[in-house]
């Protein structure tokens, strides 16, 4: 067992590691490239004031840990850039769902004779088909387990060079909009948006070339994640958004688009149901290194106590598995697999699984129940 002053110790050493880290706290708009660190940021606080933006540029996705509170009132940027020369995605857009190519010829125009002598000029046309736009979420990605990969850019268009006595073309290539690119924000504190985040792909409005897909946001509040009134998170088109909480679910009084997927920590999702001879998994979601119990009762329960709402029966519930949640990665995620023995009397057998989350930083919590039946 740790003495109490090498526990002193060691929560000094935390506290003055995280008081080392810088704040990012800009007065004016400003852009950050995070090629240098491979995307990875980390500061004490994060406090962008109304009026000021700060876009993230570069190849990698951007994943920042912030050790104290985060809160938004201009603007955090990761969305594609408009540009007429050169498709510009944002951070972590990848290419899977790229849009197809587009391509025009030109019909030529004619002189139409039939009221001679009044020949009519009938004028050309483009004919053909248009770019593919941009995919993402209905293509590839998830928001359990959180994908990395942002958006794909839409597709660009050809048009076909015509030289006539009566008409000219120019023709060329007309770009693709470019895909938002990939944010994820933990912080250990609040998380509070008054302002934008903004992973949005290049929406078109000028050409038949494709729009990009938007990208990927993962904001992570440890104690509360808010979207106020009049603020706004989005990964438009097509992207992926989750917000995240201990305790109390994620606040949303603003716009959020797509419609984000909200996780209330600790988690515990069924990932393959109970069948008889095969495998059953859970999967648990909570703060990094927690410890998890997980335990089962074969009728259900219902109240609360200091620890949440139950609605196993706790007097004859059964503890079968203790979960550790990993301590690395950008979304750390812990399954358990248990295996049902090929005994068909335990078909139709009814079981509510619930999980604690005891060992913890935070105030022990319980997850939601889970009711299931053995098939």
């Amino acid at each position: 067992m740790l003495r109490p002053q090498l526990l002193l110790v060691v929560f000094g050493l935390a506290a003055a590691a995280a008081a080392q880290l810088p704040v990012l706290a800009p007065t004016a708009s400003t852009t950050i490239n995070v090629d240098a660190t491979f995307g990875h940021l980390a500061y004490s606080a994060i406090t962008i004031p109304a009026g000021v933006s700060v876009r993230f540029t570069g190849h990698y996705p951007v994943r920042i840990t912030v050790s104290g509170d985060v809160r938004v009132d201009g603007e955090l940027s990761v969305a594609a850039v408009p540009s007429p020369t050169v498709v510009e995605s944002g951070p972590g857009a990848v290419t899977t769902g790229a849009g197809t190519l587009g391509s025009y010829m030109w019909s030529p125009g004619y002189w139409d004779w039939s009221s001679f002598p009044n020949q009519v000029w009938v004028p050309g046309y483009y004919f053909g088909t248009p770019a593919d736009d941009g995919h993402h979420a209905t293509w590839y990605g998830t928001a359990v387990p959180f994908d990395l990969a942002g958006g794909s850019p839409g597709g660009s268009v050809y048009y076909q060079a015509y030289w006539g006595m009566y008409e000219q073309q120019l023709g060329g290539y007309y770009l693709g909009g470019g895909g938002g690119g990939t944010l994820v924000i933990e912080s250990a504190r609040r998380i509070d948006v008054f302002g934008v985040i903004n992973a949005d792909g290049v929406t078109l409005t000028y050409s038949t070339a494709g729009d990009g897909s938007g990208g990927s946001i993962l904001l992570r509040g440890l104690l509360g994640c808010n979207v106020a009134a009049g603020a706004m998170v989005t990964a438009w088109p097509e992207g992926i958004v989750r917000l995240d909480a201990y305790d109390t679910p994620p606040q949303i009084a603003g716009t959020v688009l797509p419609l984000p997927t909200t996780v209330r920590y600790p988690d515990l999702t069924e990932t393959v149901p109970p069948a008889v001879g095969a495998t059953w998994q859970l999967r648990v979601a909570a703060p990094r290194g927690d410890v998890v119990f997980l335990a089962a009762s074969f009728q259900p329960g219902s109240g609360t106590n200091q620890y949440g709402t139950f609605g196993i029966d706790l007097g004859n519930a059964i503890t079968f598995a203790v979960v550790t949640m990993p301590t690395s990665g950008h979304d750390p995620l812990a399954t358990f697999d248990l295996p049902v023995p090929n005994v068909p009397q335990l078909a139709g057998l009814s079981l509510w699984v619930q999980g604690l989350d005891w060992f913890t930083s935070q105030s022990p919590r319980y997850t939601q129940t889970i009711a299931t039946t053995v098939r």
